[in-house]
């Protein structure tokens, strides 16, 4: 029998909303009516003997992040669950559009490497992160873009909803678990390392459920996914303050942003494009611009000296309120820090002594 669940359908309606905001600015930008951003000018054009790593990289923003990457010189280390065969294609388009050296700034073209990486389950996050660090390269920066969006309830194998493995605690194993590399390739290459959380507006209609985590009682996917987004906003601030105030690092940086509409396969659940697809040409930002904000959390030397901060149209922007709850940031950090620890082989406390 159906059963209605008003509980659900109020965090649609209000998901719609908060994204209605979002996708006003996109006509309007589209319209003419606000300054197009362009941060590639400010970003630095030579990233040779630098080492990336880019989840979700083979398809949508990710694909375009990697593709810049590659064309600034970097080396980069694409975190999916793609095939060898299929990624094997796409890097063949890619290295076909991005000359061996570009004329212009003589930059050498990069090369990516792919990893199998499935967020769903913490033991292929950790067989990823043995599989980089064997290669014993640097890391300067870690960018956690792979995610899910407004998907149906499901458990992983881990007994996690699949919302909060995917956006928020595979990409939470992955940050610890490479925290020393990016501290060591700061302190080397005397350039901050950056950690950068592709988060979401929708953060704004949730609040973290500490109760029900799985979701059990009146499950919504925009309440979810929402939730999944907070949590990685409020990840990035408490993270921050450890590594400022409790490990004294001063030269890995933390930040969470916001994309901003960009219809990719990430949007398959969401019923507004499915029942309104004449909305999709006004709304959508594409590829390149969508990307922009990633690149400019990664890469810009405007952000050298901030972190924990929180990013939309390539500028700072305030979070919702519950994303800025110190108590709330602090609850998280430690029920994270329990539900992976069975995965987990960095101690954050003995960090520093082993500097």
């Amino acid at each position: 029998m159906f059963e209605l669940n008003l509980y659900a359908i109020i965090f649609d309606i209000i998901a719609y909303l908060i994204a209605a905001r979002s996708l006003i600015d996109e006509i309007l930008y589209k319209l003419g009516f606000k300054r197009p951003f362009d941060v590639h000018k400010d970003l630095p054009s030579d990233l040779g003997g630098q080492v990336a790593i880019v989840t979700g990289g083979t398809r949508g923003l990710g694909l375009t992040v990697v593709k810049t990457l590659i064309s600034k010189g970097c080396y980069v280390f694409v975190a999916s669950s793609q095939t060898q065969d299929k990624f094997t294609q796409i890097l063949d388009r890619i290295y076909n559009d991005i000359p061996e050296v570009d004329e212009e700034t003589k930059v050498k073209r990069g090369v990516a490497q792919l990893h199998n990486l499935d967020l769903s389950s913490m033991d292929s996050v950790v067989n990823f992160i043995d599989a980089f660090k064997s290669t014993n390269l640097d890391l300067n920066y870690l960018i956690c873009n792979a995610g899910i969006m407004f998907a149906p309830r499901q458990l992983t194998m881990d007994n996690f909803e699949s919302h909060l493995s995917v956006n928020y605690l595979g990409h939470c194993l992955l940050i610890r678990e490479m925290l020393p590399i990016l501290k060591k390739t700061a302190d080397k290459t005397k350039i901050n390392s950056r950690i950068v959380n592709v988060s979401s507006s929708t953060h704004r209609i949730s609040r973290f459920r500490f109760e029900d985590i799985a979701g059990e009682s009146n499950y919504s996917s925009s309440q979810a996914y929402g939730q999944s987004k907070l949590a990685q906003i409020m990840f990035t601030a408490k993270l921050s303050r450890y590594l400022r105030d409790s490990l004294c690092w001063n030269n890995v940086q933390c930040l969470s942003l916001h994309p901003g509409v960009v219809l990719s396969d990430l949007y398959e659940h969401v019923q507004l494009i499915k029942y309104f697809p004449f909305l999709i040409p006004l709304i959508k930002l594409d590829m390149v611009q969508g990307a922009e904000t990633i690149l400019y959390a990664a890469l810009s030397p405007e952000l050298k000296d901030v972190s924990g901060i929180y990013l939309e149209d390539c500028a700072p922007k305030e979070p919702s309120k519950c994303s800025q709850n110190v108590e709330d940031q602090e609850r998280l950090w430690d029920l994270t820090n329990g539900l992976l620890s069975k995965w987990s082989t960095v101690d954050l406390s003995e960090t520093k002594k082993s500097r």
